[in-house]
């Protein structure tokens, strides 16, 4: 297999270089060979070896590396649904240091055992980058939501998982927008099961703070029922105004995409 940067892979730039048609997963499977894991432990173990400017990386749990402890720090770290998340340290408007999002890739295990020092300097050009840039700031006013909303909503209706229906915009106020996606196959659950009605995806300009809040999150019912209610976030992400669109957009479409 040829190893190449991840931003060739695939578009937003999402599994670095663990591409879906894994060629090697394929050629193991008709030959009847296992496939070789992935290893997270050891792709942070080599995170929190290398420096950023001046700053030592520094591995607080065995999912995560962080680099400073000041404003402009960098957090890199591993949920469960092994999506890679890069965050910053800012300051919202009352003064409390806040992290926000920079990036969200997908990692995929399987198969790409092996290729962790690879995906481990992909991940630290990234953090390079985001390192040279100005630290984003929050703003008392911010009167680009909607066209962000939009933009977002287009976004998610051409990329998001095939498993959704794209629903539409709700508007509830000037600083609060609610994607909606329908889900199919969604009255299949066991009788003990909850239904997921609608998934939504909340963006809400929190002026206290001067930053933009997105939620994403589950309406269900149980079977044979219509509550319609509220499931916990499966994702709860914080950003500045003063981020690009794109970057912002990126990350959500990322979030749904390897839903």
């Amino acid at each position: 297999m040829t190893v190449k940067g991840f931003k060739t892979w695939l578009e937003f730039k999402d599994i670095f270089g663990f591409d879906q048609n894994n060629k090697d997963a394929e050629n193991s499977y008709k030959n009847d060979m296992p496939i070789k894991s992935f290893d997270l432990e050891k792709l942070f173990s080599i995170l929190a070896s290398k420096k950023i400017g001046t700053n030592e990386g520094r591995s607080n749990f065995m999912n995560e590396v962080q680099w400073g402890d000041n404003s402009g720090s960098i957090k890199c770290w591993c949920g469960t649904g092994l999506n890679l998340m890069i965050d910053r340290l800012g300051s919202d408007l009352t003064g409390n240091p806040t992290w926000y999002t920079k990036r969200i890739f997908q990692i995929n295990r399987g198969g790409y055992g092996g290729y962790e020092d690879i995906v481990a300097n992909e991940v630290l050009d990234e953090v390079q980058i985001i390192n040279k840039e100005d630290t984003d700031s929050p703003k008392k006013e911010y009167d680009k939501l909607e066209n962000l909303v939009i933009q977002m909503a287009d976004s998610i209706r051409r990329n998001a998982k095939n498993i959704f229906i794209y629903e539409g915009i709700k508007k509830v106020s000037n600083s609060n927008y609610i994607i909606r996606l329908g889900v199919k196959g969604h009255g299949n659950q066991a009788p003990d099961h909850q239904r997921v009605e609608e998934n939504q995806t909340s963006i809400i300009f929190e002026k206290e703070k001067g930053m933009i809040r997105i939620l994403n999150y589950n309406i269900e019912s149980g079977m044979g029922q219509h509550e319609w209610a509220m499931s916990p976030s499966d994702t709860d992400l914080n950003f500045f105004p003063t981020q690009e669109n794109s970057e912002i957009i990126e990350t959500i479409t990322n979030t749904l995409k390897w839903y």
